[in-house]
């Protein structure tokens, strides 16, 4: 009850203040180019174009502009992708900018063709597409195998010789002990046959010695 004069008294203060509210069945219309009906693709395309029919109407020979630049599958691919009301505004221009220069315009330019040719289109190109597809990882598998083949062949390659050259390693060191062996048996016989030598020399002035010794003993023994 206490808050009731208190509203009463504040609601007519903020509208006089800040004026009205805005009812929400009235539209904004700040910005008319931009509607719910237009995207911003759209006003792009429609800038491209209508740019491009301002450089027509400034070139020196307009009616070849036209024909190289306007009337291209370029141009009618961006009238095929706008809004309906914009591609019949831009087909408008299009076509009287055209006549003033004796140009037609043909019947089907810019028009987007009817959804069950446009589906039928897109399957069959769908279908161009996924064979591309298909063959290109096809050769891709088939380059891949190739590669990884090779690539086999070669690391078995490389193993082998390195075992080659690991048993060839092998019996070079084998070889080479067998001959230290031989060398150094050669070496012992050697020694072994300096001793013998030695020995049997050493045993014949030995002999030689006791003989003359005997010798001495005897011809001592006969002077007496």
């Amino acid at each position: 009850m206490f808050f009731r004069p208190l509203l009463s008294i504040t609601l007519p203060l903020l509208a006089s203040a800040f004026g009205p509210a805005t009812p929400l069945s009235v539209r904004n219309d700040a910005s008319p180019l931009m509607t719910m009906r237009v995207s911003q693709g759209d006003l792009n395309r429609r800038g491209k174009i209508t740019q491009m029919l301002q450089n027509v109407k400034s070139n020196d020979d307009p009616k070849a502009a036209i024909q190289s630049t306007v009337l291209t599958d370029k141009t009618a691919g961006l009238l095929e992708t706008c809004n309906e009301n914009v591609r019949k505004s831009l087909l408008y221009k299009i076509q009287a900018l055209s006549s003033q220069y004796g140009l037609v315009v043909p019947s089907d330019f810019g028009t987007p063709m009817p959804r069950l040719e446009r589906e039928a289109l897109q399957t069959q190109q769908a279908a161009v597409k996924k064979a591309e597809k298909k063959e290109y990882f096809d050769k891709y598998k088939v380059d891949r195998d190739a590669r990884v083949a090779v690539r086999r062949a070669a690391e078995a390659g490389t193993e082998a010789d390195k075992k080659k050259k690991a048993f060839a390693r092998a019996a070079d060191i084998e070889s080479k002990k067998r001959d230290k062996e031989e060398e150094l048996k050669q070496i012992e016989k050697d020694e072994q046959l300096k001793l013998t030598a030695t020995l049997a020399n050493a045993q014949e002035d030995a002999e030689k010695e006791a003989e003359k010794v005997a010798e001495k003993v005897a011809e001592k023994a006969a002077d007496a």
